[in-house]
């Protein structure tokens, strides 16, 4: 298992999933040595945060607000990180599928 120490307050700029894991560093590797992202796993509260930080970052265009905020929720369903009460806070999971 890897496990990626980072602050959760370091992916406060972040506006959808795609920032989150260039961020972390391992965006190259979804798809190739992280099959899944149920592979990744963070704290419960941490995740809330990641979701709160992507919403507080949608653009206030009225028009296309409902728009963006679906998008986020999408964004979160399908690409979040498995959230695991047993992780330490600011820190990420990786199972490991190979060597990162």
């Amino acid at each position: 298992m890897n496990i990626i120490k980072r602050n959760i307050n370091d992916f406060s700029g972040i506006k959808n999933m795609l920032d989150f894991y260039r961020l972390l560093g391992i965006y190259d590797k979804l798809g190739h040595q992280i099959q899944s992202v149920s592979h990744i796993r963070m704290n419960d509260a941490d995740c809330e945060k990641l979701k709160d930080f992507m919403i507080n970052n949608i653009p206030r265009n009225k028009k296309k607000l409902r728009y963006y905020t679906t998008g986020v929720i999408l964004d979160w369903v399908n690409l979040s990180p498995k959230s695991d009460n047993n992780v330490p806070s600011n820190e990420i999971w990786i199972d490991e599928i190979e060597k990162l």
